[in-house]
């Protein structure tokens, strides 16, 4: 529930607004001097402070420039009799003022709504102030997980690298093995031609992890060979369709996918052959 606290060194007014305002959905204070509201306000939880600017010893713009820096979310407002234009700006201008009502006042049709409306933006005020807090601790997350992320990915891309250069090592070393084998024979080369591919294929393979997902469209994988097409000469022609059971959209390793069918086409795939995928 919200509480308003009202300072004023006269008391039949005090008395009229705690008689005028019992039926409201708010807690009401009452103070007769600046001294005894910043008692009630170390206290209690006040969300709207209306004060007379004329009060003996603490004056009400005194007050209002001690809370201003004490709690700077409460919503204050002027009830006062004294209108002289320069003291009333000098108050709104030093107090940051809500509203400045002036003695006699409508209870009724002006009043209580200002009461209501200064309610409303203290409640605003909160809400947006639990809101940003709420936002620095989502980023606060959100930068830790990020950190998170990126350590993950370069451990990965650290293993990426050592396992290609322990992959390098061993096909360098089975090579040589191969290349002092005794035996003279076309087996020999053609064994050689496999082994060189398989290496040239494991070691492209690193290059592309780790794979990523990406939504991409079928078509794109047809544009793509046919760019190939044109720098590899011994594949005469490669065609592919769509039909009506083609999704729009596909998802997955799309650049993995790439390599494999420029990898299968070049084995596999001659000129001679009139080749539809």
């Amino acid at each position: 529930m919200n509480r308003i606290l009202f300072v004023d060194d006269e008391l039949s007014i005090l008395n009229s607004l705690r008689r005028g305002l019992a039926d409201e959905d708010y807690e009401n204070f009452f103070a007769s001097s600046g001294e005894e509201a910043l008692r009630i306000l170390e206290k209690e939880d006040i969300s709207v402070l209306v004060t007379d600017m004329k009060m003996p010893g603490m004056t009400g713009l005194e007050l209002l420039k001690q809370v201003k820096g004490i709690y700077p979310d409460l919503v204050k407002i002027v009830l006062s009799g004294y209108t002289h234009l320069p003291q009333v700006l000098v108050t709104v201008n030093q107090g940051d003022i809500f509203k400045f009502i002036t003695k006699p006042w409508d209870l009724e049709n002006e009043f209580k709504f200002v009461l209501r409306e200064a309610i409303d933006f203290y409640n605003y005020k909160k809400e947006l102030q639990r809101t940003r807090n709420a936002l620095e601790i989502k980023n606060v997350s959100f930068q830790n997980i990020l950190k998170a992320y990126d350590d993950k990915i370069i451990a990965v891309k650290e293993e990426i690298v050592l396992m290609r250069e322990l992959n390098t090592l061993i096909f360098k070393e089975y090579n040589q093995l191969l290349r002092r084998w005794d035996q003279k024979s076309e087996h020999k080369d053609i064994l050689l031609e496999r082994f060189n591919f398989l290496q040239g294929l494991m070691l492209d393979v690193f290059v592309l992890v780790p794979f990523q997902n990406k939504r991409f469209a079928p078509k794109s994988i047809g544009e793509e060979m046919r760019r190939f097409i044109v720098d590899t000469e011994s594949l005469k022609k490669i065609e592919m369709s769509l039909d009506s059971k083609t999704p729009l959209s596909l998802k997955g390793k799309y650049d993995l996918m790439i390599f494999l069918i420029k990898k299968s086409v070049t084995l596999f795939f001659v000129e001679s052959f009139d080749t539809h995928i």
